[in-house]
């Protein structure tokens, strides 16, 4: 029997095997190399309606959904519900909305969010079953600007939501919370204490799975002593501007952890470093 020609009777072969073995067929083709998908958003427009629809889809794939093995039959569509997230234990969420047409890539076409990525984790979260919230391990919400940040979401819905999964690790990347030249340390400095402040005020909730990230991991000193020495004599520059700068690539800042920041030193410096 050719396997390349199918039969002429209609037969599919590929349920002859047992459940196992088809079962590993699946974990091999629905599962990410890292364990990492990402939740992205879709308008036809095409479609009057111009109803967004989102899609969970591998990294760096072209835009290629996790499960197509769903569109193939109802059979399959059957055997593979739920398995996506069971296979990936990690999803990410960013604001960008691609626009779709059945003549254009997907990948060549996005328009202005619909929806902010906190918008499109809150609307993941709350559709999934709490079979489903209980296969996953940790959640990654991108927001381009601190200042224009969704923090009365992130205060109450999001807030609710990670109390309903306290197992789940829900990490908010600040896309523009980095400095990679010595004149980005001021901004650097000016929204991590703007988030301090935000979390000293409990604008940021309260959920202990919740945490808010810079987009940056690692800590170059002499940059940031350059960067220091752009904006302040030595005789200015706060002790605990590289302590802090330290704990916040390490750590970012855990909503519910008590602030390691003087509460006076928020409200005096703070509007200081606000100023251009």
């Amino acid at each position: 029997m050719d396997p390349s020609s199918p039969p002429k009777d209609g037969t599919c072969h590929f349920f002859r095997p047992a459940q196992e073995i088809r079962d590993m067929i699946y974990e091999y083709a629905l599962t990410s190399p890292d364990g990492r998908i990402i939740c992205n958003e879709y308008i036809a427009f095409d479609d009057d309606a111009h109803q967004p629809f989102t899609r969970l889809e591998f990294p760096r794939s072209n835009c290629t959904e996790v499960n197509q093995l769903r569109h193939v039959c109802k059979r399959l569509c059957e055997e593979t519900t739920g398995l996506t997230l069971k296979f990936n234990k990690h999803v990410e969420f960013f604001d960008k909305t691609f626009l779709v047409s059945e003549y254009q890539e997907p990948e060549s076409y996005f328009s202005d969010c619909s929806n902010s990525a906190v918008d499109k984790c809150i609307t993941f979260l709350s559709a999934c079953t709490p079979k489903s919230r209980a296969k996953l391990h940790s959640i990654v919400i991108e927001i381009p600007h601190a200042d224009d940040a969704p923090y009365a979401e992130i205060a109450t819905t999001l807030n609710d939501l990670c109390f309903m999964v306290l197992h789940l690790s829900i990490k908010v990347i600040i896309g523009d919370w980095y400095f990679d030249q010595a004149s980005e340390v001021h901004d650097f400095l000016r929204i991590g204490y703007l988030l301090e402040s935000k979390r000293q005020a409990y604008e940021l909730g309260s959920a202990p799975n919740l945490k808010l990230v810079p987009c940056e991991e690692v800590f170059d000193e002499a940059m940031f002593t350059q960067g220091l020495a752009r904006r302040w004599r030595p005789f200015n520059v706060k002790q605990s501007f590289p302590r802090d700068t330290i704990r916040w690539l390490a750590e970012g800042i855990v909503v519910r952890e008590e602030s390691l920041v003087d509460p006076f030193f928020i409200r005096i410096e703070l509007p200081i470093l606000q100023r251009r």
